[in-house]
């Protein structure tokens, strides 16, 4: 209780500190994944049976965030990955102290209290992404580029995409699995005779990066229920076929600080395990984006279900996109004129620009809102009608 109290005073300081309401405090608590409703402030993570679709591909599918967890009716963070945090507005996090050494790149702290530390992004990006340049979902492989793509343009189906992207292989890192007296592995089936750690050394004379991005596929060949393993410290849970909310999904991805060794732990039994990729990144276009956006001139506002932003589109952009969930509901009007929705970065809001001033107004409207709200008048009206027929016939 005591842990909560002082978290929840940490939060205020944060909350009285962010002004911008689309900054979001990114903070793990899975006793109480909906925490930010509850305590009112925008957060990451959410339970809900009834998640937006296009939010759980986007974690599961087409980024491979690993939040730490295993289920399918809850999302939460994004471990610690400067690019996507940025581009969410996730400008300020909250860890623990046990969390504090894998910190994510770029952010320092500004507030402590009694074991839970404040941190702030200093490579902050704009509301509203402005760009020309359309990247095809098709062209993007790895998770390194698609963060690329994000960060330098934005993603779109490919029917709307309008430029080529090159696949950034320089940040592909070779490396070599040690094995010990404990550990055997073999054309993709690995063995743990107890509890211990593979060591995956990468190889020398390479680049040294920020972080460690490793792409690989893990399952237990013999639990059912679940399992917890962790990489360099950062610990995160597989549940087993016999799991209701478990995803079932153990192609994977863990980022981490640099290191010229990767440590997986893992609990004794026998694996599927192979490494696709381990990918280095030094957040280059992130610092490149955040020193562009503050020439960016724009204006919002956010009130309940609205947005309006004005942006004078001088240096004629052709895109715009801002990181809320592409989903059924929302109308857009620009400069007064009806305009189309377009799925942007796999979950996000997007839209075609004109030339100059852009007076953007976006509403959201539950689907089916208006149809509800009429069958429940009807039904309540002949409710109604049969309560008064029912009362005549029995007087």
């Amino acid at each position: 209780m005591m842990r909560l109290k002082n978290l929840l005073i940490l939060l205020k300081k944060c909350r009285n500190g962010c002004r911008k309401k689309s900054n979001r405090i990114d903070y793990k608590n899975y006793n109480m994944p909906n925490m930010s409703l509850i305590e009112d402030y925008n957060g990451t993570s959410l339970y809900s049976s009834l998640i937006n679709k296009n939010i759980t591909d986007f974690y599961i599918k087409h980024l491979k965030i690993n939040t730490g967890g295993d289920a399918v009716n809850t999302y939460a963070g994004f471990n610690n990955r400067s690019n996507l945090l940025s581009i969410f507005n996730a400008n300020y996090v909250v860890l623990k102290d046990e969390k504090l050494f894998n910190k994510p790149y770029g952010y320092t702290e500004i507030a402590t209290e009694n074991g839970y530390h404040l941190l702030k992004n200093e490579n902050d990006l704009n509301f509203i992404n402005v760009t020309n340049s359309l990247y095809s979902e098709k062209d993007l492989k790895s998770i390194v580029d698609k963060e690329e793509a994000m960060i330098n343009g934005v993603v779109v189906a490919d029917a709307f995409a309008n430029k080529k992207y090159t696949e950034n292989s320089v940040s592909k890192l070779d490396y070599e699995i040690k094995t010990d007296e404990i550990s055997s592995f073999d054309n993709g089936s690995l063995i743990m005779k107890n509890d211990g750690i593979l060591r995956i050394n990468l190889l020398p004379n390479q680049s040294k990066y920020e972080d460690l991005f490793m792409d690989f596929y893990l399952k237990s060949k013999e639990s059912n229920s679940f399992d917890f393993y962790s990489l360099n410290g950062f610990t995160s849970e597989i549940k087993g076929k016999d799991s209701l909310y478990g995803t079932q999904v153990y192609d994977l991805l863990i980022r981490v600080k640099y290191a010229n060794v990767l440590e997986l732990k893992l609990p004794k039994g026998e694996y599927e395990f192979h490494i696709n990729s381990i990918y280095g990144e030094n957040y280059d276009s992130l610092r490149k984006r955040h020193v562009r956006d503050q020439s960016v001139d724009y204006s919002y506002s956010i009130n309940n279900n609205k947005i309006n932003i004005k942006y004078d589109n001088l240096n004629e952009n052709t895109f715009m996109s801002i990181p809320i969930p592409f989903e059924e509901g929302w109308d857009l009007k620009i400069n007064g004129v009806k305009e189309d929705i377009i799925k942007a970065n796999y979950s996000q809001i997007g839209f075609y620009l004109g030339s100059g001033l852009q007076k953007i107004e976006l509403k959201y409207t539950p689907p089916y809102f208006k149809v509800t709200i009429i069958i429940s008048f009807i039904g309540l009206l002949l409710t109604f009608m049969w309560l008064r027929y029912r009362k005549k016939n029995i007087n």
